[in-house]
């Protein structure tokens, strides 16, 4: 009988896909503290143990992860508001 092992890390796509956000979401999370990241090489991978923590946190006042602001700001694109 095979048991199969439970992944450790993810990517930021599997991270993303995981907890129904975007990458630029992924990243502020790591940017913040709430996901824990490693580098190996090149590639940035998410512990599984911090994405479950995330996920199971009490929701706090504002985004996930708290303290932080993640939706994007509207743009002018260069014109001048009314």
């Amino acid at each position: 009988m095979e048991t199969l092992m439970e992944p450790l890390v993810l990517s930021i796509n599997e991270t993303a896909k995981a907890l129904g956000i975007g990458r630029s979401s992924v990243y502020a999370l790591i940017k913040s503290g709430s996901l824990d990241a490693i580098k190996i090489g090149t590639r940035t991978l998410l512990t599984t143990a911090s994405i479950r923590r995330l996920a199971q946190s009490e929701p706090a006042s504002g985004p996930i992860g708290g303290g932080s602001d993640l939706t994007a700001s509207p743009k002018h694109h260069g014109r001048k508001p009314n």
